[in-house]
């Protein structure tokens, strides 16, 4: 079921952006905004997971608070790629990856089908292609449910890939301090 907490663990989906700003919230009013906590939580979500991998899901008490913590999720791609560290980029989109992945392998089939349509559909008619015109046993569904997985976790890299690309207009001080520290940060080199 796609609920608040569901979208949590998969900000990069489309479905998260779009419940975000339904709950009065978008990028462009957090880079209008001289003061705003959402900044200060991307902030530390890009140092959280680049220099110490942590990828604790949040608790989440209700739909405000899930929203705040998908534009943390946003926000922090914009702060990324305004800071232009080529590294710092490519940590925090390997460990937002593996979170996303640590949360999709102990999803139920169902729902990790769920998630590939809403990433790429076109992940769900190639096996529904290869169902119709062969024979799947139950082993090769469970072959087939781990090959998904890793074209997930490909599809989800490049999905948090082309999010830092994005170019707003930031016109708050705080923002423009964090941009500044993110470019001088050297992230550790990665053991995953």
């Amino acid at each position: 079921m796609i609920n608040a907490n569901f979208l949590v663990k998969y900000p990069f989906l489309h479905v998260a952006r779009e419940f975000m700003i339904r709950k009065g919230l978008s990028l462009e009013a957090i880079f209008s905004k001289p003061e705003t906590t959402i900044l200060e939580q991307a902030y530390y979500r890009i140092v959280d997971d680049t220099l110490i991998a942590k990828h604790n899901l949040p608790v989440i008490i209700n739909e405000r608070e899930a929203a705040i913590n998908i534009a943390s999720f946003y926000t922090a791609t914009v702060l990324l790629s305004e800071a232009k560290n080529e590294a710092l980029i490519k940590t925090f989109t390997e460990a937002e990856t593996e979170r996303a992945k640590a949360f999709i392998i102990i999803e139920r089939p169902p729902m990790i089908m769920k998630i590939a349509e809403l990433l790429n559909p076109y992940l769900i008619r190639k096996r529904e292609h290869r169902e119709k015109f062969g024979k799947i046993t139950f082993i090769d569904s469970i072959i087939d449910l781990d090959e998904l997985t890793a074209e997930l976790t490909t599809e989800i890299k490049q999905r948090i890939l082309s999010l830092i690309t994005t170019n707003y207009q930031i016109n708050t001080s705080k923002a423009n301090n964090y941009i500044k520290q993110l470019a001088t940060i050297t992230p550790p080199p990665m053991t995953r």
